[in-house]
């Protein structure tokens, strides 16, 4: 009787060691992320992002990419391909678009993609997530890509929450999911990153696959980020007399 007490005692106290040392609170994973992005004053610091490299799509085309974000929301993309350029943007109230087939001037896009566009964070996903109205559940760990990775649920007020998986030992993010809505149909959009670097003091990612309901899309490689450059508003408006479309 004294052995079998002793046995439990043990087992009791191995148990309380082994959960103290695995276990995780959601505030203790957000704190290891924004740590491992450079620290909270870091990236409150940070105004605005220009970066440029390839993008491939899933049969090997090669695009050149240049995107450059704003706070609060401002953003745009051109696309380089076969001497044209494709450009998307939100200047924080009109999204458009201007595609060389699709005529001269800028298309205004409608629907929710605008709405998508407007609730867009310039921040990542874990700072000020409180004060923003996300909800963050641990679901516990997975496997990915050979790597113990976290999974957390977020649920944004407006929009599509994604699931979000942080490396265990990094603590940098693996993977997003997004369960969204196309044209009435149901799509899981996968981010995948990898190649972290350090740019002026905090940590982003040099590689972003894409898969669309596990399908590879695109692949963004980068080649030169800056931090911090002079950006001017004028930048992400239209230019031209644009025509409504919706998407």
């Amino acid at each position: 009787m004294h052995r079998l007490k002793q046995s439990v005692a043990l087992a009791g106290l191995v148990s309380l060691w082994s959960t103290g040392a695995s276990s995780q609170t959601v505030d203790e994973l957000v704190q290891k992320n924004l740590a491992a992005l450079g620290g909270e004053a870091a990236l409150r610091r940070v105004e605005a992002i220009q970066s440029s490299g390839t993008m491939t799509g899933p049969k090997g085309q090669k695009a050149e990419l240049t995107t450059w974000t704003k706070r609060p929301n401002m953003r745009r993309q051109d696309v380089q391909v076969d001497g044209q350029t494709i450009t998307n943007a939100f200047d924080g109230k009109d999204l458009w678009i201007r595609h060389p087939r699709m005529g001269d001037g800028p298309q205004v896009m409608g629907g929710d993609a605008v709405e998508s566009a407007a609730g867009a964070s310039f921040d990542p996903p874990f700072l000020d997530y409180e004060a923003r109205d996300i909800d963050v559940e641990l679901q516990g760990t997975v496997q990915v890509d050979g790597k113990t990775a976290y999974k957390l649920q977020l649920s944004y007020p407006k929009g599509p929450s994604p699931i979000v998986y942080l490396d265990e030992t990094t603590g940098l993010v693996l993977r997003t999911i997004i369960q969204d809505e196309v044209e009435g149909k149901k799509v899981a959009r996968e981010e995948r990153f990898s190649d972290w670097r350090n740019v002026a003091g905090i940590m982003l990612p040099f590689r972003t696959e894409t898969l669309m309901n596990g399908r590879p899309m695109t692949t963004v490689t980068l080649s030169k980020v800056r931090v911090n450059p002079q950006i001017d508003a004028s930048l992400f408006r239209m230019q031209g007399s644009p025509r409504e479309i919706e998407r």
